[in-house]
């Protein structure tokens, strides 16, 4: 799949780095079961507290931004996953929901009535 490294948030002391890279993929493999068992606030709070431990892990910011799709939150997944798609540019599995959500927003944009009620005819 993606490339799923952690990017630690602050600086930290060999032999404990990999403690913390340990339990931040766990923790993300929890919510990733928690999202697809459609239990999306559990994986939303699961994935709020990686990210703040490490606000640059792009499987964590992936999987929030699933989330939030799954529940039709759009706008709010939009900012993660765009952070995602910048700090991993090649990360297909990011780039397919990105431009997914941006399709959503887009369609619900053209759904609506323009003013006075016409819509653009088609030509």
């Amino acid at each position: 799949m993606s490339d799923k490294r952690v990017r630690p948030a602050a600086p930290h002391r060999a032999g404990q780095g990999a403690n913390r890279v340990m339990e931040a993929r766990n923790a993300l493999e929890q919510a990733e079961q928690a999202r697809r068992q459609g239990k999306l606030l559990q994986a939303e709070k699961m994935c709020k507290a990686i990210l703040a431990r490490f606000p640059d892990y792009v499987a964590a910011l992936h999987t929030i931004g699933l989330v939030y799709a799954d529940g039709h939150k759009y706008r709010e997944a939009l900012p993660f996953l765009i952070q995602a798609s910048m700090l991993n540019p090649h990360d297909h599995a990011v780039l397919t929901i990105l431009s997914g959500v941006y399709l959503r927003l887009g369609a619900g944009l053209l759904q609506r009535p323009q003013r006075g009620g016409a819509r653009p005819q088609p030509q």
